[in-house]
């Protein structure tokens, strides 16, 4: 059979959402960035996380299939991985111009909102940006290295301190009271908010400063039926609620 007769039936496999157990199984290589808020290790070694579960719901449904690394790496080291192609696809990147040179935006996997975290004995009212000026005054706004929020955080008038590299760092900083406020996305505070040395002394405010969607994106060595076939199991996912059950788990 020709390859792209080949491909062409491949691709009606996977739109069709019904998976033969004849159908050829299609790997693609992904990575995993050391960030909770995505992925976690168990204390068996195993993975999990919403970007795993999401993975797992696509394999059940698709005869797609994802070779899955065995550590963590850094975020650059995953964007050079897709720039040299050793990565094929990655779940849950977030969209700047940047990226977009050395990936394709395939699909928006879920969304995440910036919220701010204090000390449970706080009582402040946070209702907006001008509130969290004038209270924080100019004291620092916590946030971890590297995510681009220290930026973002000057280009609202405040004082960035983003030396801590983890989100429970961030939140030790809270309670040592080495910062008042600490800004990150909801899903990675929620997990962090649930273990025993922070469990009922730490509040999230009802404020969400931003929000933004996470995508599927893979490298330019994927071709179109590969690309296609992926945005269609997806659409048919969502399509039947079984994607936004998966979401659902971990986004409030």
């Amino acid at each position: 059979m020709g390859r792209s007769l080949r491909w062409v039936l491949l691709l009606g496999v996977l739109v069709s959402g019904t998976v033969p157990a004849s159908a050829e199984l299609l790997w693609l290589r992904t990575a995993f960035q050391d960030t909770a808020s995505k992925v976690v290790r168990h204390a068996d070694g195993t993975f999990g996380g919403i970007c795993v579960d999401l993975m797992n719901l696509i394999e059940k449904n698709s005869n797609f299939r994802f070779l899955r690394p065995t550590q963590f790496v850094s975020l650059k080291r995953i964007e050079l991985g897709l720039s040299s192609q050793s990565v094929d696809v990655y779940f849950a990147l977030l969209r700047n111009p940047e990226r977009a040179q050395i990936c394709r935006y395939l699909e928006p996997l879920y969304s995440v909102h910036y919220v701010i975290v204090g000390r449970a004995d706080d009582q402040v009212t946070l209702r907006g940006v001008d509130d969290l000026k004038r209270v924080a005054g100019k004291g620092p706004l916590l946030t971890v290295f590297g995510s681009q929020l220290g930026t973002y955080i000057q280009s609202l008038g405040l004082v960035a301190d983003d030396g801590a590299v983890t989100v429970e760092q961030n939140l030790g900083k809270l309670l040592s009271r080495r910062g008042r406020f600490f800004l990150y996305q909801d899903i990675a505070v929620h997990q962090a908010l649930a273990q025993p040395p922070f469990a009922g002394k730490l509040r999230v405010f009802p404020l969400v400063l931003r929000t933004e969607e996470l995508w599927l994106v893979s490298s330019f060595g994927v071709g179109a039926a590969v690309n296609d076939g992926l945005k269609a199991v997806v659409h048919r996912l969502k399509a039947s609620g079984e994607w936004k059950s998966v979401v659902d788990r971990y986004v409030d």
